[in-house]
């Protein structure tokens, strides 16, 4: 077990160093752009060329025919090098590139250029749908050439102001639940753009996925920072990108403004708060970080980090860390860490961690930790950790460790060990142990162990409790259905173990009654009756141990070990009672089942008190063995012997 736990502490420091230093591509699919492609292309024209490219990866163009020169020969060897990559080396410096949807756009680089003192140009129209012909609201409207966008009203009309009139006009127009539409057209002077669109098929419309996930979109701080106008814009899919630099203040101000949901930052400044689609680097804010899909890198805030996709990397928070996808890294928050998926690295929190998955890993915490499937790591917390389904690790709790499926490891609380499936490993508690199912544990527990199949050992200070033992019960009372193992305490209670009710005379007690419970090889005395010397009779009250071994079926030899206290009427004060020691060996025999009879010798030794005085004191003349007068008390020993009948 305990290679396996430094296996298991060895891997999460391994992978939490390596995702320090690893970022990911985690979101480059949804870019045309970044996409990666091979291709290997000699002196062909550079039509041919944008064919190839755009056949690899799977997207359409949108372009003038005049920005490119398509009879110019190329030649291209990429090995899994971005469409962006690709494309450069083919058109040059000469143009620019957009991604608008599933769409690659190649824009001329002077259009970037423009005299700052030139009038401002009014694009405008309307959005249209192709079939019905009416009006389409909230359709985003892009112009990739300057990087404005608008969003259509309930009339479907669209405005967007541009700082220079350009040379030719790229539009892409996009809307859920409708095919994206890109045009490339020459500037018409005031005439309106008027733009229709095609609803997408039914097939279409099946392979469409909320951009924002529900749990995102509901989230308090999620509606109360981000525009109506960003969250169309992050619906429609417009457009994705990857930005080296992003600086803002809040989602809507920024360096990013409308479409922080639609870029993936490699490095963001948010002077009180973001909102970004993914990161891919690090992302600072003096409030808060939201992301909408995924992050890779690190990630610093002083309230909180939303995550509406999966984390790989590291996160720290003032109050929180909420992750809806799979965190692969190491989570720190003042207050809790919440990842809805699994968990592979390292929570620690003030109050509570919670991992709806797996965790493999490390989960600290000052009040919870959570695990909603399984376990494989180490569970700290100051009151309670709680398994949902496996758990392997260690757990270790001020209060309580839960796991409601099989365990195999350590489980140590100040109050409450409780495994509802199997369990191997060890549990140490201050209170209780339990394991609802099979158990091939060490349970140590200071009130009480339970356990439905036990194959380890229960040591307790009070009971213990199992429905089969094939290890070992030490406590003051066991209680057990069957034992083929070992049961040790001062009262232990078997179900289908051995039960003897007996009735017993011998030299020095005239009447004795026991009842003998536990097992064969261990069973425990409780006996009342009288004791005699000489004249004087008293009651005696007496507990011991013993073992039977069946030599024959009708025949059984045994040996006990007993300790009385002999009664003589009253009790004194500064007065140690009387006790009688004995040592028997008896030879049984079974007639029938459930009636023996036994009789064998007996080694005696006795202790009075010379205080011990009530009226005539009871003398002893017998010192078959040893007699000797000390001045708090005498010993006598003598052979003796005993016979009797039991039942059951």
């Amino acid at each position: 077990m305990n290679m396996r736990l430094k296996a298991v502490a060895v891997r999460s420091c391994t992978v939490f160093l390596a995702l320090i230093f690893q970022a990911v591509l985690g979101l480059a699919q949804d870019n045309p752009l970044q996409r990666r492609i091979s291709v290997q292309l000699h002196e062909v024209s550079v039509q041919e060329a944008l064919k190839a490219i755009a056949a690899k990866g799977g997207f359409l163009y949108a372009y003038n025919a005049s920005t490119i020169n398509p009879n110019e020969r190329k030649s291209l060897k990429a090995e899994q090098k971005t469409v962006s990559y690709c494309l450069q080396q083919v058109l040059g410096d000469e143009v620019q590139f957009r991604s608008g949807g599933n769409h690659v756009i190649i824009i001329p680089n002077k259009n970037k250029k423009f005299n700052s003192g030139q009038q401002k140009y009014v694009l405008e129209g309307t959005i249209t749908d192709k079939l019905s012909g009416k009006a389409v609201k909230y359709a985003s409207v892009y112009e990739a050439g300057q990087l404005k966008s608008a969003l259509s009203d309930q009339s479907g009309r669209y405005r967007i102001e541009l700082e220079r009139e350009p040379e030719y006009v790229h539009l892409l127009v996009s809307r859920k639940s409708y095919r994206d539409t890109v045009i490339v057209i020459k500037p018409q002077g005031d005439n309106p753009i008027n733009i229709r669109i095609r609803p997408a098929t039914i097939d279409e419309l099946q392979r469409i996925e909320p951009e924002i996930p529900s749990g995102l979109a509901t989230n308090g701080l999620f509606q109360a920072v981000v525009s109506e106008e960003q969250v169309f814009h992050t619906e429609n899919r417009i457009f994705f990108e990857e930005r080296g630099i992003q600086v803002g203040f809040l989602p809507t101000l920024g360096s990013n403004r409308q479409f922080g949901g639609l870029i993936q930052n490699h490095f963001s400044l948010n002077i009180l708060g973001g909102y970004s689609m993914g990161l891919n680097g690090a992302e600072l804010a003096g409030l808060f970080n939201i992301t909408r899909r995924n992050v890779s890198g690190f990630q610093l805030a002083g309230f909180m980090n939303i995550t509406g996709g999966a984390t790989k990397g590291i996160q720290f928070a003032g109050f929180m860390n909420n992750n809806l996808g799979r965190v692969d890294g190491a989570q720190w928050a003042g207050f809790y860490n919440l990842s809805l998926d699994t968990l592979r690295g390292i929570q620690t929190a003030g109050f509570f961690n919670l991992a709806r998955g797996q965790v493999k890993g490390l989960q600290i915490a000052g009040f919870t930790n959570l695990s909603g499937k399984s376990l494989r790591g180490i569970q700290i917390g100051g009151f309670l950790n709680w398994s949902g389904k496996r758990a392997r690790g260690v757990q270790l709790a001020g209060f309580t460790n839960l796991t409601s499926g099989d365990f195999q490891g350590v489980q140590c609380a100040g109050f409450l060990n409780l495994s509802a499936g199997d369990m191997s490993g060890v549990q140490l508690s201050g209170a209780i142990n339990v394991v609802a199912d099979s158990s091939q544990t060490l349970q140590i527990g200071a009130l009480a162990n339970f356990a439905k199949t036990l194959r380890g050992s229960q040591i307790s200070g009070l009971f213990n409790i199992a429905g089969t033992v094939g290890g070992s019960q030490v406590g003051l009372i066991n209680v057990s259905d069957t034992v083929s193992g070992f049961t040790f305490g001062l009262l232990s209670l078997v179900r289908k173990g051995y039960h003897k009710l007996e009735l017993s005379s011998g030299d020095v007690n005239p009447l004795m009654v026991r009842f003998r419970t536990g097992t064969y090889g261990l069973y425990n005395i409780v006996s009342a009756g009288l004791f005699q010397l000489n004249s004087a009779q008293f009651a005696s009250f007496g507990y011991g141990l013993g073992t039977e071994l069946r030599a024959r079926k009708k025949f059984f030899l045994g040996i006990d070990l007993e300790v009385a206290t002999v009664f003589q009427g009253q009790f004194l004060p500064n007065v140690f009672p009387d006790l009688l020691a004995k040592s028997n060996l008896y030879l049984g025999w079974r007639p029938v089942r459930g009636l023996q009879f036994f009789a064998g010798p007996c080694v005696y030794a006795y202790r009075i008190d010379q205080n011990n005085i009530n009226g005539e004191r009871p003398g002893v003349h017998r010192s078959d063995l040893f007699s000797e007068i000390r001045p708090q008390a005498e010993y006598f020993g003598w052979l003796g012997w005993q016979a009797g009948i039991r039942f059951f």
